[in-house]
């Protein structure tokens, strides 16, 4: 699977924290946006991985079955050492 991140502010300047996910099981190519929520804590790597593990661990869905991760190039998502993608890594060494 892939997944697909990005952080959106609305009207109120509230932060929500989108994922598309992007599996393929036989020959079917799924795309589903199963996660949207606020981000009430920081929009900061920690803040953000926090969010989406949890719905992994809800889901049941290994982070070893994540092939790649695209986001906007926000530097919290790609920071090389510090951001959300470095903390995925982390997780799957």
């Amino acid at each position: 699977m892939s997944l697909q991140i990005d952080e959106s502010t609305d009207v109120r300047g509230d932060a929500h924290l989108l994922v598309c996910v992007r599996y393929l099981v036989e020959n079917y190519l799924g795309e589903e946006f199963p996660f949207c929520r606020a981000v009430e804590t920081t929009t900061r790597r920690e803040g953000i991985f926090a969010l989406v593990n949890s719905f992994m661990k809800a889901e049941k869905i290994e982070w070893t079955k994540c092939s790649s991760i695209c986001s906007d190039r926000a530097p919290a998502m790609l920071a090389s050492h510090s951001g959300f993608t470095a903390r995925v890594k982390e997780i799957e060494s």
